[in-house]
């Protein structure tokens, strides 16, 4: 049985066509169902307006979405890229080490560690 992967970064329903649709026509039907329950009679005249103050609304509420969507993959990214630096950096060494002898026989040497520095008294010039 194969496993769905577990998104990153999912896409919001709000940034989707359906997504947004659904979530504006559950918003104005919540409006008038709580304006029925408080006795008030709507009129189709009433749902323009309603729909036209959700869509605002909404349409505020994707653009903070996008962006936050859009930070979650560039970070995601950016994770990725530097795990897969760090795979491909292991699986190199260990092509290297795997192939030291036959390195060795075509002249390359193992690296050596750099010398540490050692503090050197600097000659003064007497006058």
């Amino acid at each position: 049985m194969s496993e769905k992967k577990k998104m990153v970064c999912p896409i919001p329903e709000i940034l989707k066509f359906k997504g947004i649709r659904k979530v504006a026509l559950e918003r104005v039907w919540e409006r008038v169902e709580k304006a029925e329950k408080e006795g008030k009679v709507l009129m189709t005249s009433d749902f323009g307006p309603m729909l036209k103050e959700e869509w605002v609304k909404l349409k505020k509420q994707a653009v903070k979405a996008k962006k936050l969507h859009d930070a979650c993959l560039a970070e995601a990214r950016s994770v990725m890229q530097s795990k897969t630096k760090s795979d491909i950096e292991k699986k190199l060494d260990s092509l290297i080490s795997a192939d030291k002898d036959e390195l060795k026989k075509l002249g390359i040497e193992t690296p050596t560690k750099k010398a540490t520095k050692k503090a050197t008294k600097k000659p003064t010039v007497e006058g």
